[in-house]
Order: structure tokens, then C-alpha cells, then sequence
């Protein structure tokens, strides 16, 4: 999170400084955890985790909300955005 903040900031050697620091001392961030609903069952998955055994369906469900939304003229703003490394 203080990453982000710091990118928002626009204080992008802090990110860099922030990264190094955390890689340096093994500190791991938790990935992102969401519940989706597929086949009317609530699933639990993680960010980019490629060893779910519904990931297919996982990802079909989230590529069609995403089209859906950007039919009705979503654009998402990542500006801000920090890559987790």
C-alpha cells in the first residue's frame, strides 16, 4: 500500500527504494484474494494464481465482465497504478 502511495504521490524512486528494501529483507506481499461466482458456486481465488483447478472458468467469467462493462463505456483509470513485483 505505501507503494502506491508513493506512486500517487509521484515519488517513484521511493517505489524503487521501497521494492529493493522488501526484496532485500524477503518481506512477500499477500497476494490478492476475490470470490467469484461460477456455475452458482462461490470460488476463492488468488491473484495470477495459474494452479487453480477452475482457473478457465475463473478467467472466462472475469473476461466477460469486463467486456460487458466496457460495452457500456467503462474505462479503467490506472493512472497510479504500481506492477507488484
Amino acid at each position: 500500500m505505501l507503494s502506491n502511495i508513493y506512486g500517487d504521490a509521484g515519488r517513484w524512486e521511493y517505489v524503487a527504494r521501497l521494492k529493493v528494501a522488501m526484496r532485500d529483507t524477503g518481506f512477500r506481499k499477500l497476494p490478492g484474494c476475490s470470490l467469484i461466482e461460477v456455475n452458482d458456486a462461490v470460488v476463492e481465488f488468488y491473484s495470477l494464481d495459474e494452479r487453480h483447478p477452475q482457473r478457465e472458468e475463473i478467467y472466462g467469467v472475469l473476461r466477460g465482465s469486463v467486456k460487458i462493462l466496457r460495452s457500456f463505456g467503462y474505462v479503467p483509470d490506472l493512472t497510479g497504478a504500481v506492477r507488484a513485483t
